[in-house]
C-alpha cells in the first residue's frame, strides 16, 4: 500500500484549513463582502464579471475616500496660515509695547519701579506667558498710579495711559490665539479622518489585490498577478516601479 508523500500530506492538510475555514464562516463573510462590493444590494442575476468589477469599485471608493480626506486636511492646513501670521505679529506689538514701557520707567524712575508694574524679569516670548505678563501689567498700571519722584525733574508719566496702549495688543494677542488654537483643533479632525482613510484603503488594498492576484493565478495567467502582487512595499503604500506607470502594459500583448 503506497503512502501519501509527506508534500501532499502537507498540502491537504492546508486545503482543509481553507476549506473548514469556508464552511464556518463563508455565510457570515458573504454578508459582509455584499456590503463592500455592492453598497446597494447586490444585483438579482450575479455574474463572475460582476464580482471582479465590484472589487475595483470598491478600491475606488476607498482611494477617492482617501484623497478626499487628504485635500481636506491639506485645506485646512492652508487655513492656519493667516492665523499664525496674526498671531505671530501680535506677540512682535505686544513684546514691543511691554519693552517700551519697561524702558520708559527705569529711564525716568530707575529699575526699582519695574517690579511694581510686573516687568522685572526677561519679556516673555511664549505667547500664552505674554499675554497673561501683558494684561497683569495693563491692570496694575491702570490701578496704581505712578507717585515716585522721577530722576529728572520735570519728566511725568501717565500710568494709565501706558495701560491704554497696551489694551489693543493684548486684545489682538488673544484673539489670534484663540483662533490658532481653533485652528489647531480642526487640523486635529481632518488629520484623524486622514488616518482612518488610510487605514481603511489599506484593508480594502489588500483584500482585493490579494482577491485579484488570486485569480489571476487561478486562471493561469501568473503575468497577471506578478503586475498586481500586494508586494511588502505596496502593502506599507510604497509604490513600486510599475506603479508609477500611468498605463502598464498587458504583458500577454506584443508592444
Amino acid at each position: 500500500m503506497a503512502d501519501v508523500s509527506k508534500m501532499v500530506s502537507d498540502r491537504v492538510a492546508i486545503s482543509r484549513t481553507v476549506l473548514s475555514s469556508l464552511q464556518v464562516h463563508g455565510a457570515e463573510v458573504s454578508d459582509d463582502l455584499d456590503k463592500l462590493l455592492f453598497p446597494k444590494g447586490p444585483p438579482p442575476h450575479l455574474t463572475v464579471a460582476m464580482v471582479i468589477e465590484a472589487l475595483g469599485q470598491a478600491l475606488t471608493r476607498a482611494r477617492t475616500d482617501l484623497t478626499t480626506a487628504d485635500l481636506a486636511h491639506a485645506a485646512e492646513l492652508a487655513d492656519d496660515e493667516a492665523p499664525r501670521t496674526a498671531r505671530d505679529q501680535a506677540i512682535v506689538d505686544v513684546r514691543a509695547g511691554l519693552i517700551g514701557i519697561r524702558g520708559t520707567l527705569s529711564s525716568v524712575f530707575g529699575a526699582s519701579l519695574l517690579s511694581t508694574y510686573g516687568l522685572s524679569g526677561e519679556t516673555p516670548e511664549d505667547p500664552e506667558l505674554l499675554a497673561h505678563r501683558a494684561s497683569n501689567v495693563a491692570k496694575l498700571l491702570a490701578e496704581r498710579p505712578i507717585v515716585e519722584k522721577p530722576k529728572q525733574a520735570g519728566v511725568t508719566v501717565d500710568a494709565a495711559a501706558l495701560a491704554q496702549s497696551l489694551h489693543a495688543p493684548i486684545a489682538s494677542l488673544t484673539a489670534a490665539l484663540a483662533d490658532v488654537g481653533r485652528e489647531v483643533r480642526e487640523a486635529q479632525l481632518t488629520l484623524k479622518a486622514r488616518n482612518e482613510a488610510v487605514g481603511s484603503w489599506n484593508a480594502v488594498y489588500q483584500g482585493v489585490a490579494d482577491v485579484v492576484t488570486g485569480i489571476f493565478e487561478l486562471c493561469g495567467r501568473a503575468d497577471l498577478a506578478e503586475l498586481v502582487r500586494p508586494t511588502a512595499r505596496r502593502r506599507a503604500g510604497v509604490a513600486e516601479a510599475g506603479d508609477l506607470s500611468t498605463a502598464p502594459a498587458d504583458p500577454a500583448k506584443p508592444a
